[in-house]
């Protein structure tokens, strides 16, 4: 059972977006899956939005 998760800043997408874009990415997972191994899988998709203050990068946050 494939598992992807997308992490996104806080507020980066709307709701609609981020609907159409979880649709997409399940879409080609199938896809590429059903090649490999002839099968459709039950595939779980889901948008983590991270505040952008607990993400740091080089020691910095995405808001400094």
């Amino acid at each position: 059972m494939p598992l992807i998760e997308i992490t996104v800043s806080q507020g980066t997408l709307t709701s609609e977006e981020k609907l159409r874009l979880t649709r997409a990415v399940q879409k080609a997972l199938v896809k590429e899956y059903k090649a490999m191994k002839g099968r459709i899988p039950k595939t779980w998709v889901f948008i983590r939005d991270l505040d952008r203050g607990s993400l740091l990068i080089d020691g910095l946050t995405i808001v400094e």
